[in-house]
């Protein structure tokens, strides 16, 4: 089960995998200070947020309307939040940075 999000619908989620992406997320967050980093236990520590599985983190973030940047590949994200897509003008905008 993914954990608790707590984090403002108007600021993304940047979701990353690994240690490699955070110098890019911080790079991102820079234009949106109220950001969050989540980043995968286990593999990162230096993040605000940490989610223990990937797939059901990134559906949770949709869910509750949050927008999304995710850097991983675009195949990752899409297959995550395919079974989730219905109305592309009331879901949150999702950004693949690969």
């Amino acid at each position: 089960m993914a954990d608790k999000v707590e984090q403002a619908s108007s600021e993304p989620a940047i979701v990353i995998l690994g240690a490699g992406s955070l110098y890019t997320a911080r790079r991102i967050q820079a234009n949106f200070p109220h950001a969050k980093i989540h980043g995968l236990k286990g593999r990162i520590d230096d993040v605000d947020i940490a989610y223990a599985e990937f797939g059901p983190h990134l559906r949770e973030l949709f869910l509750s309307n949050v927008p999304i940047v995710v850097m991983c590949a675009a195949g990752i994200a899409v297959r995550a939040l395919a079974p989730l897509l219905a109305n592309k003008r009331a879901e949150p905008p999702v950004v693949v940075v690969a």
